[in-house]
């Protein structure tokens, strides 16, 4: 999901809750989505909404939201409608397996849809 001009970076909003810094989206067959972001200090991240969603299972735990993407200046160019979202899975890269000094988190998300919305 990179429309040409956009997706220099991304943020999911999730019921009130951003998650900001996203730097690569991949959408799967079968309502899944791929999120991934540098983990480079504190701040909500992927980890959090999968452990609420640990705790309140499928159903408790899915939420309607928008993925928000910028150009290279910060500035939305396309907004994206999640419906029924719910995070599957997570994997944290951490630097030694990756020649990096950062840490890198990849959510999977399934959902009931994904949309744009209109008008910005």
């Amino acid at each position: 999901m990179r429309p040409p001009g956009e997706g220099h970076s991304y943020a999911l909003d999730v019921g009130g809750w951003i998650i900001a810094q996203i730097t690569e989206v991949s959408q799967a067959p079968g309502g899944q989505v791929t999120l991934t972001r540098r983990l480079t200090g504190p701040g909500l991240d992927f980890e959090t909404w999968l452990r609420h969603a640990r705790l309140g299972g499928p159903h408790g735990s899915r939420r309607d939201g928008t993925l928000i993407a910028y150009d290279a200046y910060g500035h939305p160019t396309a907004h994206y409608v999640l419906r029924d979202a719910w995070p599957i899975s997570l994997h944290v890269v951490h630097p030694s397996t990756q020649g990096s000094t950062t840490r890198v988190e990849r959510l999977v998300l399934t959902f009931a849809a994904l949309t744009p919305r209109r008008g910005g």
